[in-house]
This record gives structure tokens, C-alpha cells and sequence, in this order.
């Protein structure tokens, strides 16, 4: 049986699933046929405050990670330590961009999965309600990054050491209430997908995401595996290698020979028991487990950490007075790393900077491009329980399982 999926739907860019079995022995081929971006060779050769700007262009719906772990990396590099205010403000976009992105991928490419339907459009008719209730929580989370950082998408004010205009007081205390007023929508969203079907799959692989211990890393922290290690994050590009693969425009993550998992699911396994106390007390109220080895419920675990972001969200803007302050800084030489949560998983940058702050070397690792080859061993490993199911509900099934990677095929080939 060959399977040749072209393209998969319903995930951002454009990518292919071959799938070739003979005598039961089955090659596993993620292609991703996107052009090469070339990011690294451009931002070489670039002013430190210009580059940030260029590199949130690598995506336009994690465009505020690609911003943080930019600006983390130059200001590590130039000896920078950031205001207390600072870190909150850029804490409360990096929650933003978390709830938008979730919202996104939960509502309007999973979950027609699930009830039935091609699209959300289509589903809407039947359920719309659902509908509504992802888009407002979407809505929502790009209203905290436009007031935050000046834009929902390719966000401006948030620059090295600071922030070029900080939100009034007016202005927070707008999401706040908007906030508070949708989080019931939020409850049902954690509702919902902890009662879908997923399929029955476990394989239980390296979950690696950041760690910190008094709160549940998003921002910030040290790098974590399930295997048992801890590590700076200036150790990133001993730990995370990366391999060319013939048939892809990305590069594949892998470790000890093997794929690894970053994104939600990594998170939650790794960092469970520093989540809100609300959002533990909601997930003992609807039976929800962790740590789980079944991909699918990757979709489970975002719903959760929207739930997590607009409680921590709640509690930054309730707790913080945001007033101006100076974000000058001096250019020096230096070898810096920034890395934060994505949506998709552990973003990773390192830049070296000149006497002149001239980036004369770039090195990204996006999350998508880290999951590709755990990907492809999940794929190998599903297929193997259903393949005495019909073609077509094969083919149904292994685009489920891509889908719940949520792959964000741009940042793979930056």
C-alpha cells in the first residue's frame, strides 16, 4: 500500500505524507516542500536592533516568540538584565500569542476532526456556538499582544531592554475585564476537548520543553527532558542536533538517534504540578491525567494551557503598575542565547555580536523543525494499529495525528 497525502490540510504551510508499506514494513516521509527561507544568512551582517524585527517575520502567528527569543538572545550576548516590568510585560505577550495560536489550532483545525466536518466553516452550521466561542478566545488573545507590544502580528514596541511604549492603565484594565468576562468560555473549551474520541495511541517518546521552579515556564528557564536532564539554555545546541534529510526543505530534531517531542503535551508532562491552582482544580473536576504518552491529546493539553495563560494573565495585570522606563543600552561583544515556549514548542536562537553591534552569526531551532522525526516515528507506529481499517479512513487518520502536532510548516524552513 503506498499513501501519498498532498497536501496535508488544515496546518499551516505545505507539506506531504508518503507513506510506502511492503510486507508490512513502512517508510515514513514528512515532506515539507516550502521553499528554504534562509533567515540565519540575512540577519548576519545586521544592526543588533534590527534584526528582532526581521526574525518575528519568520512566522505570523508565533511571531511574538520569534521576537522574545531574538531580543533574549542579543541582551545575553550585550550583558543586558531586564526590569523586573519588563519580564512581566513580555510574559503577558508571550500569554497572548499562546491563547491566539491555541484558539486557532483547537477550534478551526482540530476540531472539524472530530465532529465530522472539512472545515469550520462548514461545521459552524451545526455547531456554532463552538465556532463563536474559538474565535472570541482568539480574538482575545490578539488583543493582549496588540496592547502589549503594539501589534496582534509582528509586534514593534517590544525592543532590547524594554519596551518603546508601555500599555495605560485604561488599557489593561480593558483585557482584564474582557479577561474575566470570557473565561467561562474558556472553561468549556477545557470541557470539550477533554471529552473528545481520540484515537487509542500511546508511544512514549523524549518530551523536552523549559522548566522553572517556582512557575510554569513560558518565558523562561532551563531546558528539561522526561529522560532526566536539566540544562542551561547557552547548553540548547549541545542537547537539540539537528539533520538534513533529502526529501525536506526542514531540518529534523533528533536525539540519540531518534526523534523527540516539543509543544503542549512536553509542557504539560514536564510541568504539571506548576500550573494555576485553578486550572489543577478544573482538570481534577473533569478527570483529566497527565502525564500522557498519546499524542492526540496534545489538543487536551492546549486547552489547559489556555485556561493556565488567562488565569496568569489575570494575575500579572491585577498585581503590576506599568509605568515608562528607560530602555538604553551599550553595545558589547558578545555570544548570546534566548530561547522561550512557543506555542509549538521550546524556540531556541543564538547570536554572536560584534564592537560595533553587527550580528555576525544566527542560529535558530524552531519547534516544528525539532518534531518532524517524532512525527514520522509516531506515524510509523499508528499505522501499524490500523492498518486493517479502509484507505481512506487510514489516510483520515494519519492527517489527524499531523494535525496534532499543529506543525507550523514557515518556521520549519526559516
Amino acid at each position: 500500500m503506498n499513501i501519498d497525502i498532498h497536501h496535508v490540510t488544515r496546518v499551516e504551510g505545505h507539506g506531504n505524507l508518503v507513506v510506502d508499506v511492503k510486507n508490512k514494513k513502512i517508510k515514513v516521509e514528512f515532506q515539507i516542500n516550502e521553499g528554504t527561507r534562509l533567515f540565519e544568512a540575512f540577519l548576519r551582517n545586521r544592526r543588533y536592533d534590527e534584526v528582532t524585527h526581521l526574525a518575528s517575520r519568520i512566522c505570523a502567528i508565533c511571531s511574538m516568540s520569534h521576537t522574545m527569543s531574538s531580543l533574549k538572545s542579543i541582551e545575553n550576548a550585550m550583558g543586558i538584565m531586564v526590569s523586573e516590568q519588563t519580564e512581566k510585560l513580555r510574559e503577558l505577550a508571550i500569554l497572548g500569542e499562546h491563547i491566539q495560536s491555541h484558539a486557532l489550532h483547537m477550534y478551526c483545525l482540530s476540531l472539524p476532526d472530530y465532529f465530522g466536518f472539512d472545515s469550520i466553516i462548514s461545521m459552524s452550521n451545526k455547531y456554532l456556538d463552538e465556532a463563536k466561542n474559538g474565535l472570541m478566545i482568539k480574538k482575545l488573545g490578539n488583543e493582549i499582544a496588540e496592547t502589549v507590544a503594539g501589534r496582534a502580528v509582528h509586534q514593534i514596541s517590544a525592543v532590547v531592554n524594554g519596551f518603546t511604549k508601555i500599555p495605560s492603565k485604561e488599557q489593561m484594565n480593558k483585557v482584564l475585564r474582557h479577561l474575566k468576562e470570557l473565561r467561562p468560555s474558556v472553561l468549556k473549551t477545557v470541557e470539550l476537548f477533554s471529552s473528545l474520541d481520540y484515537p487509542d495511541f500511546e508511544r512514549k517518546t523524549e518530551y523536552i520543553a523549559l522548566k522553572k521552579d517556582d512557575e510554569y515556564a513560558l518565558y523562561d528557564g532551563n531546558i528539561a527532558s522526561s529522560d532526566g536532564w536539566n540544562a542551561d539554555v547557552r547548553e540548547w545546541e549541545g542537547y537539540a542536533t539537528e539533520q538534513i534529510v533529502e526529501y525536506s526543505n526542514a531540518k529534523q530534531g533528533i536525539r540519540n538517534g531518534h526523534g523527540y517531542m516539543t509543544g503542549p503535551l512536553a509542557r504539560i508532562n514536564l510541568n504539571f504540578d506548576r500550573l494555576s491552582g485553578s486550572t489543577k482544580d478544573t482538570m481534577k473536576e473533569y478527570g483529566i491525567r497527565f502525564p500522557s504518552y498519546n499524542p492526540f491529546h496534545s489538543n487536551v493539553a492546549r486547552s489547559i494551557e489556555v485556561l493556565h495563560c488567562f488565569d496568569t494573565a489575570i494575575n500579572i495585570i491585577e498585581n503590576n503598575s506599568f509605568k515608562k522606563e528607560k530602555n538604553e543600552c551599550r553595545i558589547k561583544v558578545g555570544d548570546g542565547y534566548g530561547a522561550n515556549e512557543a506555542p509549538r514548542g521550546t524556540l531556541y536562537y543564538h547570536y554572536k555580536i560584534d564592537r560595533k553591534g553587527i550580528v555576525t552569526y544566527a542560529n535558530i531551532l524552531t519547534p516544528t523543525a525539532q518534531n518532524l522525526r517524532n512525527l514520522e516515528e509516531d506515524v510509523n507506529l499508528f499505522l501499524k494499529k490500523i492498518l486493517d481499517s479502509s484507505k481512506e479512513k487510514i489516510i483520515h487518520n494519519l492527517e489527524m495525528l499531523v494535525r496534532a502536532y499543529d506543525p507550523c510548516i514557515s518556521c520549519s524552513v526559516h
